[in-house]
């Protein structure tokens, strides 16, 4: 009687260990994805900086060494992609240069983001605009802005931190 109640309680705490097991396990794995989340869209957030404040160093942080795309570039000549475009966030700048109320608005999103576990792919969506009071003003041409440029952009992931690959235009 004695040994069959303990069986009993060994397979109970067995089974319980079990289950709590593979419980934690998809938590885990909830959180990790969601901070992952989380960090490919700070990626794109300080990009928007970046563009916003002109400072190709800022964009270079949030780019991985290991940098290549289809148009031959890697880390050492990535920056030439941020020249081009601050030289567009200058050019709307000009073109609003007359203007006494003016904000030149830099606004950078990650959409269809897919994630495998040390890779992830996405759409970079980066509109370039001019608003005056917080609206963008019926008077303004828009056949041209805001200006939205495409990306394809990869990740990868180094240790926790996630760094971008590769941003093809599309």
């Amino acid at each position: 009687m004695y040994i069959k109640n303990h069986t009993k309680l060994l397979a109970i705490i067995i089974s319980l260990c079990v289950v709590f097991s593979l419980a934690g396990c998809n938590i885990w794995e909830s959180i990790t994805s969601a901070t992952d989340n989380a960090k490919i869209l700070q990626i794109g957030e300080n990009i928007g900086i970046a563009l916003q404040q002109k400072d190709v160093g800022l964009f270079m942080q949030n780019i991985s060494y290991n940098y290549s795309d289809s148009g031959g570039n890697d880390f050492s000549t990535v920056d030439s992609i941020a020249d081009g475009l601050i030289h567009q966030v200058e050019e709307i700048e000009d073109l609003a240069a007359d203007s006494m109320i003016k904000d030149v608005v830099v606004e950078v999103s990650i959409n269809n983001l897919v994630l495998a576990e040390l890779y992830a792919n996405s759409e970079m969506e980066i509109k370039i605009s001019i608003k005056y009071f917080n609206y963008i003003p019926i008077f303004w041409p828009n056949d041209n802005y805001p200006r939205i440029i495409l990306f394809e952009v990869d990740f990868q992931k180094n240790g926790y931190e996630w760094e971008l690959i590769s941003m093809d235009e599309v």
